[in-house]
Formats: C-alpha cells, sequence, structure tokens
C-alpha cells in the first residue's frame, strides 16, 4: 500500500524499493531515496508523507477486509506529522499562523520546570478536529489511489511474495511494461 500510493503522488519522495522481509519491528518496508536533503518541507509534502503512511493500513482495508497492529507504527507517524502541521507549523486554515504547546517540553526528569503552558479547551478541540480531518482526507486519498489502481496493487503483491524484494526499476517495469520492438506505441 505505501508503495503504491507513493507512485501515484507527486509531492511524495521517489521509492527506493519494497521489501516483505522483516526488518526490525516492521514486517515489511517501503525505502525512499529523496532526490535531495531537505531542510524543510511544504504542506504538499507533508499531507503526501501522511497519505503513504496511511496507505498500508487503507491496503489492509480493501484487499483483506480487516486490520492487523502492523500498521501501528505508520498510524502513530502520521499523527504526529498532523499534530505538527497543525500545532508547530501553522498550517491550519482555522488556526492560522499560531504555535500551540502540545505535551511536555521533552524533559525526561520527573520535575518538568518548562512545561509549556496549556491552551483552552476551546483551541484544543480545534487542534483535533484539524488533526483528525487531516488523517481523514489523506486516509481517503489513499483508499481512492489503491481502488483506482487495484490490479496493479495485487500484482506487486504477487511479485513480492514471488521475489521478496522490488526496486523501483522492476516496479516501473511491472506498472508500465515494455513495448515488444517493433509494435506501434
Amino acid at each position: 500500500g505505501h508503495a503504491l500510493v507513493a507512485y501515484y503522488l507527486k509531492d511524495a519522495d521517489p521509492i527506493h524499493k519494497i521489501t516483505i522481509i522483516p526488518r526490525g519491528q516492521a514486517l515489511g518496508l517501503t525505502t525512499f531515496l529523496p532526490e535531495t536533503d531537505r531542510l524543510s518541507m511544504n504542506k504538499d509534502a507533508l499531507i503526501a508523507r501522511i497519505t503513504v503512511a496511511l496507505g498500508g493500513r487503507a491496503a489492509e482495508e480493501l484487499m483483506l477486509k480487516d486490520y492487523s497492529t502492523g500498521v501501528e507504527g505508520d498510524l502513530k507517524d502520521s499523527t504526529n506529522v498532523a499534530y505538527q502541521m497543525i500545532c508547530k507549523f501553522g498550517m491550519s486554515e482555522k488556526l492560522g499562523a499560531l504555535s500551540i504547546p502540545q505535551g511536555d517540553s521533552g524533559n525526561y526528569l520527573a520535575m518538568d520546570y518548562n512545561a509549556e503552558e496549556p491552551v483552552s479547551d476551546e483551541i484544543q478541540e480545534i487542534v483535533d478536529e484539524e488533526v483528525r480531518g487531516l488523517l481523514t482526507k489523506c486516509y481517503q486519498e489513499a483508499i481512492k489511489i489503491l481502488s483506482d489502481n487495484n490490479s496493479q496493487l495485487q500484482s506487486l503483491a504477487d511479485l513480492l511474495i514471488e521475489i521478496e524484494t522490488v526496486s523501483l526499476e522492476q516496479l516501473n517495469d511491472l506498472f508500465h511494461p515494455p513495448s515488444p520492438e517493433g509494435s506501434p506505441e
């Protein structure tokens, strides 16, 4: 799911390879190879990052009609990026250019003397609505991409079962096979 969503999102980082060989806590992995080093990201790139992260859960819903615990890290990461967009980067239409403290200041000691002041219940409610709305929009986009390209999703899954690791070149060949020589284009 991650790979196919990233493949079709113009603002997603380019895919490097996809594997179903477990790595650490991941049961499989899509790795990306950004074309340049980035010191900052724009809103579209952050939205693409969330949408790609939610591609795994969307694929489970579409293909398995069920969910697994394997998406825990993706859900945590996408929710974190969404909160940062709304609370740190001022990327909320409703809240505008406002920095909103979320959680502690990162102090690992029991007494946190630099704790940030909490926000009002009204502002927190707007934050929660904005984050939920952003995550829902990104999830719906992942579902749409995977639904529109369901046969490619199945082909990729079959290829991964066969060879376990797929490069970007193999992915391009799978989705856009070269035309036989001599045939009209």
